[in-house]
């Protein structure tokens, strides 16, 4: 009877203390679970960019656990988009700072140029090394929480602490000034620029930024641009084509619509190509098989050209 109403007195004394700990360690582990899920990065390649001067483009690949490093001069001059026309990678800069209806108008600008979808910017207005571009994305820099786009500020400190510890021998750059991809023009008035080219942008790139999971499927896509728009269709190929796809044509259709649809046989609809073409270009999967002479057709939309104009 004595030893029973001891025990019972310990239990109460020690009650709340175990009510803590249980707490506790179901809190952390919600914790670890919540940020894993919101630090986590997508599938296969991912982009960012840390825009100051110069440029300079961090593409992830997760899959063959590499990073490319791009670097471009903020004088080279790219086509906008919204109708901007030719300006200087700083002055596209400056100007979706000044306009606020031109938000997007950089990051939406240079993944045109690219050929590539980009997940994020951070500005920093110092000139930098790889190094330095790297330790922007840290938590603890003076720019780590001048994040526009995309990735969740978790997912980039994941960068960060993936980049801070790679070997130098898994990060590879290309000299795009020795590839001619910065091209020399005269103005009227004398003075000289450089112009970004895309076809020697492609050249020097090669199949650095394929995705392997999306290549080794080898689907076959079709292009169809249902806008007025001309062009569009030939620029999202390009994307396409170096994400890993195969592009077998690219078509125009006079019966407009206003999104952008994937069509497709069941059992393709989870794989990478398709999930890549929704995310890139918000398309919805439709009902429809689409054209039988290709594995995936992608109808472009309405809101396509509207997101991507150029001079116009």
């Amino acid at each position: 009877m004595i030893r029973d109403r001891v025990a019972l007195r310990m239990g109460t004394r020690h009650l709340p203390r175990l009510t803590i700990i249980i707490s506790s360690v179901v809190f952390i582990f919600l914790g670890i679970i919540i940020w894993n899920t919101i630090a986590s990065l997508p599938d296969g390649r991912t982009t960012i960019v840390v825009a100051g001067d110069p440029v300079t483009v961090l593409s992830w690949d997760g899959e063959r656990r590499k990073l490319g490093v791009i670097t471009i001069p903020g004088d080279v001059r790219i086509d906008g988009v919204y109708g901007t026309g030719q300006l200087p990678l700083v002055s596209l800069l400056k100007l979706e700072e000044l306009d606020g209806g031109k938000k997007g108008l950089f990051i939406n600008s240079l993944s045109d140029a690219l050929g590539v979808p980009i997940e994020g910017v951070i500005r920093d207005r110092g000139p930098l090394d790889t190094h330095g571009a790297i330790g922007s994305l840290s938590p603890f820099s003076p720019t780590g929480w001048q994040w526009e786009v995309g990735l969740s500020l978790p997912a980039r400190f994941h960068l960060w602490w993936i980049f801070k510890n790679l070997r130098p021998d898994v990060i590879w750059s290309v000299n795009l000034q020795d590839q001619g991809v910065f091209r020399d023009t005269d103005l009227a008035d004398g003075s000289g620029i450089r112009v970004f080219n895309n076809e020697r942008f492609d050249t020097a790139l090669g199949s650095l930024l394929e995705s392997d999971s999306i290549r080794r499927e080898m689907h076959r896509v079709l292009i169809v641009n249902t806008t007025s728009t001309t062009g569009l269709g030939g620029r999202v190929a390009r994307v396409l084509e170096r994400a890993g796809m195969v592009v077998a044509s690219v078509e125009n259709d006079a019966s407009p619509q206003d999104g952008c649809s994937v069509h497709v046989e069941k059992d393709l609809r989870q794989s990478h190509a398709v999930l890549f073409i929704q995310k890139t270009y918000g398309c919805t999967l439709s009902p429809d098989r689409g054209d039988l002479r290709v594995d995936i057709t992608v109808r472009l939309g309405g809101a396509n050209a509207k997101n991507y104009r150029w001079g116009q």
